[in-house]
C-alpha cells in the first residue's frame, strides 16, 4: 500500500472478508468447536498478508468499485503518489512508503494522515509494551521450589515449561516473550494448577506471537472499526478456544473449579498489551467463557477436517481465487458507473496472452458500431496506459455524435464488417512482441461477392505480464470472384493482398515469390450475412464464444498453407522443381508435408536449422511445374487444419515462418540452384 487507493482497497478487502467470516461463524456456532472458530480466522490472515490486487475474481473483490473512485477522484487532481491511469495493485498488506516526491493533493495529504495514525498506533501499543517489559524486569523471580512445582506440573502433563517465571503487581497470570517466554504472575500467588495449565496451553500454541500479529494489523488498519472490533473478537476466540483445550485435560469436578476460577477473574483488569496473553479478558468475556464451559462437549474429530477443508476453500476463493470464467457477460454495475467502472474494469482484466490482446481488440472493433461502452471496454483492456486519457475523449466523442444524429449509428451498423474474426498469421517483431492481420468480412452486392476489411495490428508485452494491441493500417478489398476453386477449408482464404511476410528469390530467369500462410481463430467467429457463411470460418476447432474478453484466451484453430506467385521472365519454356521449407526462428518449428521429401537433390543438411511441427504454412517437397514465357502463376499449394477448441493451441506452433529455405531443379539440364529467399516487411 503506497498511496490513498491502495490502503482503501486493502482494507474494503479485508472488512469485506472479516463480515463474511463473521456472518459464517454465526451461522455454524454450534457446529464447531472454539478451536475451529479460531482457526477459520486463517482465512482473514492470507487476506490481510495478500494484496487485494493479486484476488481479481474474488466473489468479495473490490478492485474494480475502487479503481473507478481512483479515475473519477484523481482526474481532475495532480498528485504525486497515485494517477487515474495507474492499476490499483497493493503491492504489499502493509503501508509502504510513497515514491514520487512531497504529497501534492488531497489523497496524498490523506495517505499521508494515515502514515501518521499508523505510527502513532504502533508508538501507543509499543509503550504499553515497554511499561509492562520494565515491570516484569523489575519483578522478583519465583523461589525454587514454586518454579520447580511448575515444572513438575508441566512435566506431568506433557507441555513445556516457561524458563522463568517471576511475581510483579499485576492483577492476574499472564505469559509474556515470544523467544524466552516468562509466566508472570500477582505477588503472594498461590500456585493454581488450572491457571498454569491455560498459560502453558499458551504456551503451547504460541499465542503470544499470535498476540502480536493482531497488534501489527491493528496498526495497519488503525481506522477501520470494523476490524478493530475483528481482531477484539480474535483475541477472546483465542482464550476461548484455550478454555476448551483445558476443560479436554479435565474432568468432572475440575471443570466446574475452572468455571469458577474464570469467575473469579471478573472484576480483574484486562491487560491489553501486545505480547502478553491475560486469563483475564474482562466480565462480559469472562461471562460468555463460562457460559461455553457451561454447555462443554467434546467435538467428533471429523469436524477438524471439515473446517481445515473449509478453511483452504475459503482462502482459494476470497484470497488467492483462480480466474473467473470470461463466459459470463461483463458485469451490469460496470456501465452504470460509466466511462470511470468501464475503463476500471478494463484495467484490471488486461490481457495476459497474444491471443487474449486479439480476442478484445476484435471485440472492440465488432461491438464499436452499435455497441461504445462495450467495444471502450475491451480497447481500454489493451490500450497502453500513456494512451488512456485519449480513448477517453474519443468514448466522449462517440457517444456526442451518437446523441446528434441517432441515425448514424444504424447506418454504421448497416455498413459493418461483422463476420469474423479470422488472424492472418503471427509474426514475430524481433523485439518479443508480434504482428498480425485481422480480418472481417461482410456480404457484397451478388451472393459471390464478399468483401474484407483488415487492420494490421501490433502486439507488444508489457512489463506487468499483459498484452497490448495497436493498429498500425488497414484496408479494404474483396475477395476474388472464383476464390472457392481455391480454398478447401482446410485451407487459408485466398485474400488477394499479400501477408506481413513475404520472400523473394531468382533463379534460371524465374522469379519466385512466396509466403507461408496461416488463418487463426481465439474463439468461435461472429457469422452476420448470407454469402459469409461459405467461408465456413469456425470449421476447426470449435469453442465458445464469450460475451466479455477472455483475458488468458488461447487460439483454438490454425490452418495453413503455402501460397505466392511465379513468374518466366524468359522467351523459354521452363519446366522446374521446387522446394521450399519453413522455419520459426533458429530454434523454432516446421510442419513436414511428405511429399517430395525424398527427393535426391532434397538434402537435409542443406537446411540450416531445426525443425519439429508448425502449424501455419506449408512445406512445399517436390512440385513440378511449367511455365511458358512471359507466364506468371498464382501458387496455392498445400493445405492443414488444426482445431483444439478446449485446450487451445500451444503458442509457439502458432507463430509464423520466420526464415524460408528452398531450391529450384531444372527438370531439362538437372541444374540445382540454391535459392537466396530474401525476406520483405509489410506493415501498410
Amino acid at each position: 500500500m503506497d498511496n490513498f487507493w491502495t490502503f482503501l482497497q486493502q482494507t474494503a478487502a479485508c472488512s469485506l472478508t472479516a463480515a463474511f467470516l463473521l456472518i459464517l461463524q454465526r451461522m455454524f456456532r454450534d457446529k464447531l468447536s472454539p478451536k475451529w472458530r479460531y482457526a477459520v480466522w486463517l482465512v482473514l490472515l492470507v487476506r490481510l498478508l495478500v494484496p487485494a490486487g493479486w484476488s481479481v475474481g474474488s466473489p468479495l473483490d473490490v478492485t474494480v468499485w475502487f479503481t473507478c473512485l481512483q479515475l473519477l477522484a484523481e482526474l481532475p487532481l495532480s498528485s504525486a503518489w497515485s494517477s487515474p491511469w495507474q492499476l490499483l495493485t497493493p503491492r504489499a498488506g502493509v503501508p509502504l512508503l510513497p515514491a514520487g516526491g512531497a504529497p501534492r493533493s488531497p489523497t496524498d495529504w490523506l495517505f499521508l494522515l494515515y502514515l501518521a495514525g499508523a505510527v502513532v498506533c504502533a508508538a501507543w501499543l509499543l509503550l504499553g509494551w515497554a511499561r509492562l517489559r520494565g515491570a516484569v524486569r523489575r519483578g522478583r523471580p519465583l523461589a525454587e521450589e514454586r518454579l520447580a512445582r511448575i515444572r513438575d506440573h508441566a512435566a506431568a502433563l506433557g507441555l513445556k515449561a516457561p524458563a522463568r517465571a517471576v511475581e510483579c503487581p499485576v492483577p492476574g497470570p499472564f505469559l509474556m516473550g515470544v523467544l524466552r517466554p516468562v509466566l508472570v504472575v500477582p505477588q503472594g500467588w498461590e500456585f493454581d494448577g488450572q491457571v498454569v495449565l491455560h498459560e502453558l496451553i499458551h504456551l503451547k500454541n504460541r499465542d503470544v506471537a499470535a498476540g502480536w500479529l493482531t497488534a501489527l494489523f491493528r496498526c495497519v488498519h488503525w481506522c477501520n472499526p470494523l476490524l478493530w472490533k475483528v481482531f477484539d473478537r480474535i483475541d477472546n476466540q483465542r482464550e476461548q478456544r484455550c478454555d476448551q483445550q483445558v476443560l479436554e485435560r479435565l474432568r468432572g469436578e475440575e471443570r466446574r473449579d475452572y468455571g469458577r476460577t474464570l469467575l473469579s477473574m471478573a472484576e480483574d483488569g484486562v491487560l491489553r498489551v501486545p505480547g502478553a496473553t491475560s486469563m483475564a479478558n474482562g466480565g462480559a468475556h469472562i461471562k460468555a467463557r463460562i457460559e461455553a464451559i457451561a454447555r462443554f462437549k467434546t467435538f467428533p474429530k471429523g469436524m477438524g477436517l471439515v473446517t481445515g477443508c473449509m478453511t483452504v476453500v475459503l482462502i482459494l476463493q476470497l484470497a488467492c481465487p483462480f480466474p473467473v470464467s470470461a463466459q459470463a457477460p461483463v458485469p451490469a454495475f460496470v456501465t452504470q458507473l460509466g466511462a470511470g467502472g468501464q475503463l476500471a474494469y478494463a484495467v484490471t482484466h488486461r490481457p495476459t496472452t497474444p491471443a487474449g490482446a486479439l480476442d478484445a481488440f476484435s471485440k472492440g472493433i465488432y461491438k464499436g458500431t452499435d455497441d461504445p461502452n462495450g467495444a471502450f471496454t475491451c480497447v481500454a483492456a489493451v490500450t497502453p496506459w500513456e494512451e488512456l486519457p485519449a480513448l477517453v475523449e474519443k468514448l466522449e466523442r462517440t457517444w456526442a455524435e451518437f446523441e446528434s444524429n441517432p441515425f448514424s449509428r444504424i447506418d454504421a451498423c448497416e455498413a459493418a464488417y461483422r463476420t469474423g474474426p479470422i488472424f492472418r498469421g503471427l509474426y514475430g517483431d524481433g523485439d518479443g512482441g508480434y504482428w498480425t492481420q485481422m480480418y472481417f468480412f461482410r456480404d457484397g452486392e451478388s451472393r459471390s461477392n464478399i468483401l474484407w476489411q483488415r487492420r494490421t495490428l501490433s502486439l507488444r508485452p508489457q512489463p506487468d505480464g499483459t498484452w497490448t494491441a495497436e493498429e498500425l493500417s488497414s484496408a479494404q478489398g474483396a475477395l476474388p470472384e472464383d476464390w472457392r476453386e481455391n480454398y478447401y477449408g482446410d485451407t487459408t482464404l485466398p485474400i488477394p493482398e499479400k501477408p506481413i511476410y513475404t520472400w523473394t528469390a531468382q533463379a534460371d530467369g524465374v522469379e519466385i515469390e512466396l509466403w507461408p500462410d496461416s488463418n487463426l481463430r481465439v474463439q468461435d467467429a461472429y457469422v452476420n450475412g448470407s454469402a459469409v457463411t461459405d467461408l465456413d470460418l469456425n470449421a476447426f476447432g470449435r469453442s465458445v464464444r464469450t460475451e466479455r474478453p477472455d483475458p488468458d484466451a488461447q487460439f483454438v484453430s490454425c490452418t495453413g498453407a503455402m501460397s505466392g506467385r511465379l513468374t518466366n521472365t524468359t522467351d523459354e519454356v521452363k519446366r522446374f522443381t521446387l522446394v521450399a521449407r519453413q522455419f520459426a526462428g533458429e530454434d523454432g518449428t516446421v510442419f513436414h508435408s511428405d511429399d517430395g521429401f525424398g527427393s535426391p537433390f532434397f538434402s537435409d543438411p542443406f537446411f540450416s536449422h531445426s525443425s519439429s511441427a508448425l502449424l501455419g504454412g506449408y512445406d512445399i517437397g517436390g512440385l513440378e511445374l511449367e511455365l511458358r514465357p512471359g507466364q506468371s502463376i498464382p501458387l496455392y499449394y498445400g493445405g492443414q487444419g488444426h482445431g483444439r477448441g478446449r485446450a487451445g493451441l500451444p503458442l509457439e506452433q502458432c507463430v509464423s515462418a520466420s526464415v524460408l529455405e528452398g531450391q529450384y531443379q531444372n527438370r531439362d539440364t538437372g541444374e540445382i540452384f540454391w535459392l537466396d529467399l530474401q525476406r520483405e516487411v509489410n506493415l501498410q
